[in-house]
């Protein structure tokens, strides 16, 4: 029986993300800006680190963690340290900005995904002002002060802390949004890969480089968001995308594909159906199958504890899975379960039908 917890029982820091998010900001601030050169600094890395997997979306915080997954996480934790550096907080500073930009997607109030939005403002401010310019000495920031940028950025925090901010659902589906999450790391890459090939390959200086590829970029997503969704009746680019990543590659899709080419090839309804059971044993969820119409039968693979039974007239088919099948596929049939009776072993044999 599920039970619930109250808010007020749970710890302070899950009634308020935003002070993780703010305090792991504050950190990742001190190491960009030159931090990650001192030791002493280098190992506020290390609370960093900590500040995340509290804030994270991902998993539950009162979830207990086994001895080999603290171990893990403690290996990755120092070896991230050891290895820290701009390279290091560059990806880093990617993919939280992928997680905070799909995890607006699933904010409702205006209030709260303006915190987050300003936590990712924040962020790519700390990549092109900080953590790039620590890449390679030609990357400078003139005439735009650096140091007072590192000096006064930090006070946007505070206005962070300002938002309101409900916590973090960890359920499946509830918290993130990978596919969007991935554009904002991919847009965020090209956006800084971008100005530092301005930066060295048409010799001009950090800041114009970024204003091109801020103009570029914004020209190309004005573009895409016009042929995503168009006017006039179009469908865009959106509804094919769609279309295309529902059915691309999916083993019933190919399956589907080969019916429709059998049924072609094949007059007989009994060499159809011993023909369409041989390619169903392709699917990678399908260990086995019986399959018997009239006084033909055959069978192929092995046979599973899950299985599920379909009858039709006088055609029985017996399809054994690798795991429990979904309740879309289970309200096809009776629920039944059948072994083939000359099947005295767990590995069929398949028969030929004499047709």
């Amino acid at each position: 029986m599920n039970t619930k917890v109250t808010p007020s029982g749970n710890p302070w820091w899950s009634r308020r993300p935003h002070f993780l998010l703010a305090g792991h900001l504050l950190l990742l601030h001190a190491l960009a800006f030159g931090g990650w050169k001192f030791p002493d600094i280098r190992i506020l890395w290390f609370v960093a680190f900590g500040l995340f997997l509290l804030w994270q979306p991902f998993v539950a915080g009162r979830q207990r963690m086994s001895l080999r997954q603290g171990g893990a996480l403690l290996a990755a934790a120092l070896a991230s340290t050891w290895l820290l550096g701009p390279w290091l907080l560059l990806i880093w500073s990617g993919a939280l900005a992928a997680v905070i930009g799909g995890r607006v997607l699933w904010t409702s109030g205006r209030l709260e995904r303006t915190g987050y939005l300003l936590a990712f403002g924040y962020l790519i401010c700390l990549t092109i002002f900080g953590i790039v310019p620590e890449i390679s000495p030609s990357v400078v920031l003139d005439p735009l002060p650096r140091e007072t940028i590192a000096l006064y950025m930090p006070a946007l925090l505070a206005a962070l802390l300002a938002f309101p901010a409900h916590p973090l659902r960890r359920r499946a589906g509830d918290a993130f949004d990978l596919f969007y999450g991935m554009l904002v790391f991919l847009a965020l890459a090209v956006f800084v890969l971008g100005a530092l090939a301005f930066t060295f390959v048409a010799s001009v200086s950090y800041v114009e480089a970024l204003v091109q590829t801020s103009l570029a970029i914004a020209a190309a997503l004005l573009v895409l968001a016009w042929a995503w969704n168009p006017r006039g009746g179009f469908s865009g680019i959106g509804s094919t995308l769609s279309r295309y990543l529902l059915s691309v590659g999916l083993p019933l899709e190919q399956w589907l594909i080969q019916l429709a080419e059998t049924s072609e090839r094949e007059s007989h309804p009994v060499r159809f159906l011993a023909a369409v059971m041989e390619q169903l044993a392709r699917m990678p969820w399908v260990v086995g199958c019986h399959w018997q119409a009239g006084s033909e039968s055959g069978e192929f693979g092995e046979i599973s504890l899950h299985v599920q039974e379909y009858r039709r007239d006088n055609i029985l088919l017996t399809v054994f899975f690798s795991m429990r099948p979904r309740r879309a596929c289970a309200g096809m049939s009776n629920g039944s379960c059948v072994l083939p009776s000359n099947s005295s072993s767990s590995n069929f044999r398949r028969t030929n039908c004499s047709a």
